[in-house]
């Protein structure tokens, strides 16, 4: 694997390698579906890094610059949030109509939806912050309104995640190399997807939200593609339980990276690249590790040696036409690393060649 400036090595302290590993801990069947603690994290040996410069979490060598990504999609770049805002008021407005009967109508009703639900939802977090402060006699009370809150966030995340999956699949125009004489494309697929982790000899259930795939294009041009079973990139899940606690957000995500990463390894030998989109309310982020191959195989067995580092850029909100624009010009970079052959990504590696 070539070197680029996103597998560089981070700055670590000691204490982001500081695991303390139980004696025993209970595993559950599905990840996320229990109550999880710093256990998990210990287990998996698993640091997280956030609001990273983007050299360290995308391959930058492939970036275009956004001038060239504005003009390959202007239509998504257009509306600013005050015109999503309105657009049930301009939509036959000359200059907003001719972009609403393009492809990213869909995309901007999406937006326009999780722009207002957003509005509510903090409003909402500032009566739970003021119920907080309440006596002890209406704790029954509070707890009844967070639970509630609770099950609105979670909807509120999966509007978030149709919102992503439209933006991403409108900028994801890429058709791969051919490879060994068929012709590959990829596509976002918001399926349900499970996959089987196997760590420290048990077996757990993994699902995501949403996975960058690879087709082969059928040479009968059947409507039919014949899948490969390889995600290059996923769309992180967006669940009830997981979002109880930052340990329990944090275990889900460590979980999919490390079940896509076990996945993809059967098809392509080496350490594995993964890369994965994230999106809390409107603000987006893409995020990147790099797992050995020897991490691997130690976890399906026994606590590992090694440690993973999940990289996290700064947030973009896609509400904001200039972020919207900084974000596809990061995942337009991304796209172009896994068409080149030179990732290391399951049997992406050396595609083409």
């Amino acid at each position: 694997m070539a070197t680029f400036s996103h597998l560089a090595p981070v700055p670590l302290t000691p204490q982001d390698l500081t695991f303390t590993v139980p004696d025993q801990v209970s595993f559950p069947t599905v990840s996320g579906s229990s109550s999880p603690t710093q256990d998990y994290l210990d287990i998996f040996h698993i640091v997280f890094k956030q609001d990273l410069p983007s050299f360290n979490v995308i391959p930058t060598e492939f970036r275009r610059s956004p001038a060239d990504v504005r003009a390959e999609f202007p239509n998504l770049f257009a509306l600013d949030e005050s015109a999503v805002l309105d657009l049930h008021e301009i939509r036959d407005d000359p200059a907003i109509k001719p972009i609403m009967m393009t492809s990213a109508a869909n995309f901007y009703d999406c937006l326009r939806d999780l722009i207002v639900e957003y509005v509510d939802d903090s409003s909402d977090s500032q009566d739970r912050d003021k119920d907080e402060r309440e006596t002890v006699q209406d704790k029954d009370k509070h707890e009844r309104d967070t639970e509630a809150a609770l099950v609105s966030l979670d909807n509120e995340l999966r509007r978030a995640d149709d919102c992503l999956d439209l933006l991403v699949s409108l900028l994801t125009k890429l058709n791969m190399p051919n490879h060994q004489g068929q012709e590959y494309f990829l596509v976002w697929r918001k399926w349900k997807r499970r996959y089987n982790l196997r760590i420290h000899k048990h077996l757990i259930k993994v699902f995501n939200g949403g996975y960058l795939l690879v087709e082969q294009r059928r040479t009968d041009r059947s409507k039919k593609a014949k899948v490969r079973d390889m995600a290059c990139m996923f769309i992180t899940a967006k669940r009830y339980a997981h979002w109880k606690t930052v340990e329990g957000w944090k275990v889900q995500l460590g979980s999919e990276f490390l079940a896509i990463a076990q996945e993809n390894h059967k098809r392509g030998a080496g350490d594995q690249e993964v890369f994965a989109l994230d999106i809390e309310h409107r603000k987006a982020r893409i995020m990147h590790a790099l797992i050995p191959e020897a991490y691997l195989r130690e976890l399906e067995v026994g606590i590992p040696n090694g440690h993973i580092v999940i990289k996290k850029t700064k947030e973009f909100d896609i509400a904001d036409p200039q972020e919207r624009l900084e974000f596809a010009t990061e995942y337009d970079a991304v796209l172009r690393y896994l068409k080149s052959g030179e990732s290391g990504v399951g049997q992406l590696k050396g595609w083409g060649r």
